[in-house]
């Protein structure tokens, strides 16, 4: 989905603008008075075509929000007009300016006391149904329903845009044909990114049915003029009577369950359980464990090989961070990661597996071709602490990064973490570091800033390619990042190649590269060498 897509949805002015107030480039703004009549505002100034007082508070804050590397807003009036104007850094050259007239705002978002009623009527109906079933000893499920994506949307694009595609899904998810529920689900908003879900049915299958119901319905795209929004549902479920026996106590319980679906990941649907009522308890335990594990070294990395998918030709060694601890062997980053998130250790972490990288490093220069790429995908959490380049070309092992064939995968999504993301590459790329961006088609970056980047392959994400022999979404998005690779002149890699029709669907595609289970995996020895000597074993 292109920028001009999305700002063509929007009714603002988006305007990238340098500190002088030359304007670079501009989108959208057909409903602000100001510019009826005005031509391509590139190249223009933003004192040419805003008044004197109010282009130079644009100026103001533009030097502040490049100073302050935060966003800055203020509100103005113009011809009798009021507008509101939000400044975005985008590094120490630029800024993204987004003026909105602020009369069309308001009419277009609900007022607070509307949203406050839609809310508080969801809940209301929530009383009136513990009441009820109460009184007649029935049960029913909640569902609390975390919308992965949303959030973006109001606070990147447009708060009523959110809004409509927040209504589009609560109107399509009332359908329950061929799920077996006695009556459609009751829906509402809980608040700006939770949507809750009233089920009433006779078993807990059918309570399962409906809402993975829902949750399809969720997922397809929403269409908002010529863009489209695709949302990922988290959903925690509770059952009154069994899991809580108060509207109160069953909200709470259901939200648990949908935190717990959040850090499963991929769209989940959890129940609330004595195991989830367990695991504040059980996360004290992997806390300690996982402190200790970064303290000896039990933070490794598991290499797949990279391989062309016409030729078979390994082009890369892609590594993926794992725990290997004594008891339990191998537990895999998604396991351990939302455990790191919640306690400040996923950048202790992450620098851990780069310490253990340079380790490795030598030994599989040793073993592989010197010109063989090798793959490392730093977290996020220590890429946005500002501390990844000093720990990569700062360390005693920067001689062994920076030696060429190191190549870091950015996940789409961590790019917004980043201050000066080109800055940033472009000193990896200066120090000898390439970098792919990983997880192609699950976030939001600007396709611009993707064609700004110093970058050497984009990545698609695992679950589109491996759904897209049966889903036609999922081929849609891996064809569309695949014509991006090409426009941009860069690789695209597939991982989830784990069979000959994956290879060979993404082959017919024009993937260049692909990695998986089709493809043997790279096995280093980490055991400890013993030998024996006069007797003795060292």
């Amino acid at each position: 989905m292109s920028d001009e897509s999305l700002i063509r949805a929007m009714p603002d002015l988006v305007m990238f603008i340098r500190p002088d107030g030359l304007v670079m480039d501009h989108f959208g703004g057909k409903t602000l008075p100001f510019l009826f009549g005005c031509g391509d505002l590139a190249g223009c100034r933003v004192q040419d075509f805003i008044e004197t007082s109010a282009s130079a508070l644009i100026l103001r804050l533009i030097r502040r929000a490049i100073a302050d590397r935060d966003t800055c807003e203020a509100e103005f009036k113009m011809d009798d007009a009021s507008y509101l104007v939000r400044i975005h850094p985008q590094g120490p050259q630029r800024v993204m300016c987004v003026m909105r007239h602020v009369a069309h705002d308001r009419s277009m978002a609900p007022d607070s006391s509307t949203a406050g009623a839609h809310a508080d009527g969801f809940l209301g109906q929530l009383l009136d149904t513990a009441a009820q079933a109460s009184l007649r000893e029935q049960t029913f499920a909640l569902c609390v329903i975390f919308l992965d994506g949303l959030a973006e949307v109001g606070e990147l694009i447009d708060f009523s845009i959110r809004q409509h595609i927040m209504d589009a899904v609560i109107q399509r998810s009332r359908d329950t044909t061929g799920t077996g529920v006695d009556s459609p689900p009751i829906l509402g908003v809980i608040n700006e990114t939770l949507v809750g879900a009233i089920v009433t049915a006779a078993s807990r299958e059918h309570i399962r049915r409906s809402v993975e119901s829902m949750a399809a319905h969720m997922s397809k795209p929403v269409h908002v003029n010529d863009a489209s929004f695709v949302l990922s549902p988290h959903i925690g479920v509770a059952i009154f009577g069994q899991d809580a026996s108060t509207a109160q106590s069953l909200l709470d319980n259901a939200r648990a369950a949908m935190l717990e679906a959040r850090r499963s990941g991929g769209g989940s649907v959890h129940f609330y359980s004595d195991t989830v009522r367990m695991l504040p308890v059980l996360r004290m335990d992997i806390e300690r464990e996982l402190r200790e594990a970064i303290r000896d070294g039990q933070i490794r990395l598991k290499y797949l090989a990279c391989h062309d998918l016409l030729s078979g030709r390994m082009t890369g060694l892609q590594s993926y961070i794992r725990w290997v601890h004594p008891l339990r062997g191998d537990i895999s980053l998604s396991e351990f990661l939302p455990i790191a998130e919640s306690t400040d250790l996923a950048p202790a972490v992450s620098r851990a597996a780069l310490e253990r990288l340079a380790r490795d490093l030598p030994r599989l220069r040793r073993r592989f071709a010197k010109d063989v790429p090798v793959y490392f995908g730093p977290l996020r959490h220590h890429l946005s602490t500002g501390r990844f380049l000093t720990d990569l070309l700062g360390s005693r092992h920067a001689g062994t990064f920076t030696s060429g064939g190191l190549v870091l995968r950015v996940a789409e999504r961590s790019l917004g973490a980043l201050s000066e993301p080109s800055q940033m590459l472009d000193d990896l790329r200066k120090a000898g570091v390439s970098c792919v961006i990983d997880e192609m088609g699950s976030g939001t970056s600007s396709l611009p800033q993707l064609a700004q980047l110093p970058i050497a392959g984009l990545q698609i994400t695992r679950q589109f390619v491996v759904a897209a022999a049966n889903d036609a979404r999922s081929m849609l998005t891996c064809k569309a990042i695949v014509a991006l690779a090409k426009a941009l002149d860069v690789p695209a890699i597939a991982p989830g190649v784990d069979d000959e029709p994956s290879r060979a669907t993404m082959a017919r595609i024009g993937c260049a590269q692909g990695l998986g289970d089709l493809y043997p995996p790279v096995e280093l020895d980490d055991a400890p060498r013993t030998k024996r000597c006069n007797g003795a074993t060292t």
